[in-house]
C-alpha cells in the first residue's frame, strides 16, 4: 500500500494552512512541487516521500520534524481503519514491531496475548499476511507517543473522516458522569464497559480495568490504553449511547440494560429525550414505566437521576435533545433527581456532583440543576423530567414580612437594583 497524502494532510504534516500549500504549487522554483500520483473524486493525492523530500530540499514549513509525523498523517491507499485498528492492539500489547516478523510470527503473538480469542486472534490471524499494514501500524506507532496517542493519530486522518456519533462536549460530560460513579463505587477496582462510537472513549479515562462482556472491538480499544482485559470480579460502570434510536428501540434496549444490571452496577445511558425523559402515552409510556418501576422495589434497578440536556451534543441531529438515565442494579430508590437542561449551560462538574449526590441517597444536600423528585411520581409520570424542572430555589428563612422574603430572595441583585434596601 502506497502511503499518500493530499493537500489538506500536507499542511498538516508542514504546519501550515491548506492556502500556503496552494501557494507551494502555483510559484514556479527550481525544484517543482511533486506531481499528484492519482486523483479520487477530485481529491488529488501525492507521494508521502516525493513531498517530504520536496520540503527538506525547499526548507519549506514550520515543522523541522515533519519526516518523523509524516507517518501518523498519511494513510495507504484503502487503508481499512479497524483492520489498523487490530495490528495497532497487537503492536500495543507485545511491545515489538510486527513488519520484521513472519505471519505465522504475528499469529504466534496473538495466541499467547489473547489465548481464548477474546479480542484479538482471529482477526490477527486474517491479516496475518498484510505486510504492508504491519508496516504502517509500526510507523504510525514510532511517529506518536505510544499506542493510545497512535490511535488518536489514526482517527484523526483521512481515513477515519466521516465519523459523526456524539461531540467532544458530550463526550467530556459523560467522562466526567462516568468518573463520578467510579468514585461511588471504588474509587479502585471499578471496571468500565462502554457501547459507545471508539472516539469516544476517553470516557474511559481514569479506569483501570474492562468488563469482560465488552464487545471484541471494545476491548481492542481497552488493550490499547493500556486497561487490563481479562475477566475481573468486582464494581462495574456502564456507559452506553442509544443515539439513533427510535422511542420503540431505545425503550426496549433501555429495559435490556436495566434487568442486566447486577448490585455494584451502574449505568448511564444517553439516547434521545423524547424516549428517556419526555412524555408518553400509550405503548410507550407502559413500556417505560414497566421499566422504571422495579426501583420502587428491593432489589430491583433504580433511575437515580435523568436529565434533558441541551441541543447539539449530537453530531447527527443537532436539533434533538439527549436524554440521560443513571440505573443503579439491586437497589431501590426513595426518590429520583431530575433537571431540565435544555436551555442550560452545562458546567460538567457541578452536574457530576449533582448525580454523586443522587447516588448517595441521602436527601441531605441540594442540588447544582436537579430537583429531588418522590420515586413513585417518576415511575408513574408520563414525563420523566417535566419541563423546566430545576434546582429547588433557596427559601428565606426566618423572613417575617413579605418584603423581607422578596429581599432576602433577590440578595444577590442587589447591587444591580440599589433600590432594593431593607427597612
Amino acid at each position: 500500500m502506497e502511503p499518500l497524502v493530499t493537500m489538506s494532510d500536507i499542511a498538516r504534516i508542514a504546519s501550515v494552512t491548506r492556502q500556503a500549500v496552494t501557494n507551494w504549487r502555483s510559484r514556479s522554483a527550481s525544484t517543482p512541487f511533486p506531481s499528484p500520483k492519482s486523483v479520487v473524486a477530485d481529491v488529488e493525492h501525492f507521494d508521502r516521500d516525493e513531498v517530504i523530500d520536496w520540503l527538506e530540499a525547499t526548507g519549506r514549513g514550520l515543522n523541522a520534524s515533519a519526516r518523523l509525523d509524516a507517518p501518523a498523517v498519511a494513510v495507504p491507499a484503502g487503508l481499512a481503519v479497524e483492520d489498523a485498528v487490530v495490528l495497532l492492539a497487537l503492536r500495543a500489547s507485545v511491545g515489538q514491531d510486527l513488519a520484521p516478523l513472519a505471519p505465522d510470527e504475528r499469529i504466534a503473538l496473538a495466541r499467547e496475548v489473547d489465548p481464548d480469542d477474546t479480542f484479538l486472534l482471529d482477526e490477527v490471524i486474517r491479516l496475518s499476511t498484510a505486510d504492508d499494514l504491519a508496516a504502517y501500524v509500526d510507523g504510525l506507532h514510532e511517529a506518536s507517543y505510544g499506542p493510545s496517542d497512535a490511535l488518536d493519530r489514526l482517527y484523526m486522518t483521512r481515513a477515519a473522516q466521516g465519523g459523526r456519533g456524539l461531540t467532544a462536549a458530550a463526550v467530556s460530560l459523560l467522562q466526567q458522569l462516568a468518573d463520578a460513579c467510579r468514585t461511588f463505587l471504588g474509587p479502585d477496582g471499578v471496571a468500565v464497559e462502554l457501547r459507545l462510537d471508539p472516539q469516544a472513549r476517553s470516557v474511559a479515562t481514569g479506569f483501570e480495568s474492562a468488563s469482560p462482556n465488552s464487545e471484541r472491538a471494545e476491548l481492542r480499544l481497552h488493550a490499547i490504553d493500556g486497561r487490563q482485559v481479562e475477566s475481573i470480579a468486582g464494581p462495574l460502570v456502564k456507559v452506553i449511547a442509544l443515539t439513533g434510536l427510535d422511542d420503540r428501540a431505545t425503550l426496549d434496549a433501555a429495559d435490556e440494560i436495566a434487568v442486566g444490571l447486577d448490585a455494584g452496577q451502574i449505568a448511564v445511558i444517553v439516547g434521545p429525550a423524547s424516549a428517556l425523559c419526555d412524555r408518553l402515552r400509550g405503548d410507550l409510556y407502559d413500556a417505560r414505566k414497566d421499566t422504571l418501576r422495579t426501583g420502587a422495589e428491593d432489589h430491583g434497578c433504580a433511575l437515580v437521576a435523568s436529565f434533558k440536556l441541551p441541543r447539539g451534543l449530537w453530531r447527527d441531529a443537532h436539533r434533538q435533545s439527549l436524554g440521560l438515565w443513571v440505573l443503579r442494579g439491586a437497589t431501590s430508590a426513595a426518590a429520583a433527581v431530575v433537571g431540565d437542561l435544555s436551555g442550560s449551560l452545562v458546567d460538567g462538574p457541578e452536574l457530576a456532583a449533582d448525580l454523586l449526590g443522587a447516588l448517595e441517597q441521602t436527601g441531605a444536600r441540594s442540588y447544582r440543576y436537579g430537583r429531588a423528585v418522590r420515586y413513585a411520581a417518576v415511575w408513574t409520570g408520563d414525563t420523566v423530567v417535566p419541563l423546566g424542572i430545576g434546582a429547588q430555589p433557596a427559601t428565606a428563612r426566618e423572613a417575617a414580612s413579605a418584603f423581607e422574603r422578596l429581599f432576602r430572595s433577590r440578595a444577590g441583585h442587589s447591587r444591580a437594583h440599589p433600590w432594593l434596601r431593607p427597612p
